[in-house]
């Protein structure tokens, strides 16, 4: 289902991961 789920929501999730990066750096 998670897999399922990331290819559904792909881009949701690397926006995220993108905001994680930036707030990191």
């Amino acid at each position: 289902d998670f897999v399922r789920k990331y290819h559904l929501h792909s881009g949701d999730f690397i926006l995220l991961f993108r905001d994680e990066e930036t707030q990191q750096f």
